[in-house]
């Protein structure tokens, strides 16, 4: 809406009249004579800050993932029951023998040995493929394991695929030592998990807590090089790659 107002001189010229959804132009500071005016900072609300308020909430989901992985665990058997098919967290614990034999050493209490995501569900990631006898090909908690585990539980490493055998970095393992290593899961590691709320990005969530709980058996995302760990892991592929039929 304009009206027309008057001036000094008996003219008119039209003032606008700003409706509540149009944007008022902006004050001009006072400045020194020859310079621009200066425009004023802009006054933030408590509510204006969206990175401000989205880190919070992060933060937030972020603790929430912690305290669930640092709570109940279950055994394989009781995981089977009990892990929800849902996305989400989990992490793999080991007990005092694990650790040892593993030759690793936690650098805080209840770290995990290992710490992944399942994009569609905790059950048949955890359950069904770590937890599966058979499954090292597909598991790369299983490949360091067992790579970790080779002299202890005379594992061999075979091609994942026996019939077209490949030059993979990856390996599996013959059907003995399958067994022999999920048997030492079943007896050493249990399992936590962490269910995903909806909207939650769950690739962010995992950096995230790999940053704060390092596990040692993770190769990605965090800041340790893991030497050892995957000079182990080559010679179990060099053995795989090595395999003939009949061996």
């Amino acid at each position: 809406m304009v009206e027309l107002v008057e001036t000094r001189r008996g003219q008119r010229r039209p003032s606008p009249r700003w409706s509540s959804n149009d944007r008022a132009p902006a004050r001009e500071c006072p400045s020194r004579p020859g310079e621009p005016a200066a425009i004023p900072p802009p006054r933030w609300s408590s509510l204006s800050r969206p990175n401000e308020t989205i880190t919070t909430m992060v933060d937030d989901v972020v603790a929430d993932a912690l305290a669930s992985l640092a709570g109940v665990r279950r055994s394989r058997e009781s995981a089977v029951e009990l892990v929800p098919r849902a996305p989400g967290l989990y992490a793999f614990h080991g007990d005092e023998e694990a650790w040892s034999i593993l030759d690793l050493r936690p650098v805080f209490d209840g770290q995990p040995l290992y710490v992944g995501k399942a994009e569609r569900s905790l059950q048949s990631r955890d359950v069904m493929t770590h937890f599966g006898t058979g499954r090292t090909g597909s598991s790369t908690l299983r490949r360091s394991l067992a790579a970790l585990l080779e002299t202890p539980l005379q594992l061999a490493a075979v091609p994942r695929n026996l019939s077209s055998p490949d030059r993979s970095a990856n390996f599996a393992l013959d059907k003995g030592s399958d067994e022999r290593l999920s048997a030492w899961m079943d007896q050493r590691l249990s399992l936590s998990t962490w269910t995903k709320p909806e909207g939650v990005v769950l690739d962010h969530i995992e950096t995230q807590v790999l940053g704060r709980l390092r596990p040692p058996l993770n190769l990605g995302k965090v800041k340790e090089s893991r030497t050892r760990l995957r000079a182990a892991r080559r010679r179990m592929a060099d053995a795989a790659r090595s395999w003939r039929a009949g061996d």
